[in-house]
């Protein structure tokens, strides 16, 4: 999955449907980022892009 933005962003938090994490990190600043699902079961999952000043995009998509 790639993930781009016109400002760049710090952290990255994947969750599945449950609410478990997934995947997350931290320390970021950029505005690129390549998330590989190799190894994530089939399903829905929710990214969480954490942005400066606390806000967060969440986007939904499926691993099949």
């Amino acid at each position: 999955v790639s993930i781009s933005a016109k400002v760049p962003f710090n952290r990255i938090t994947l969750m599945n449907v449950l609410g478990m994490r997934v995947f997350e990190t931290e320390g970021l600043a950029t505005n690129k980022f390549e998330l590989r699902t190799v190894g994530l079961n089939p399903g829905v999952y929710l990214l969480q892009i954490g942005f400066a000043e606390e806000r967060v995009a969440t986007r939904r998509f499926i691993v099949r």
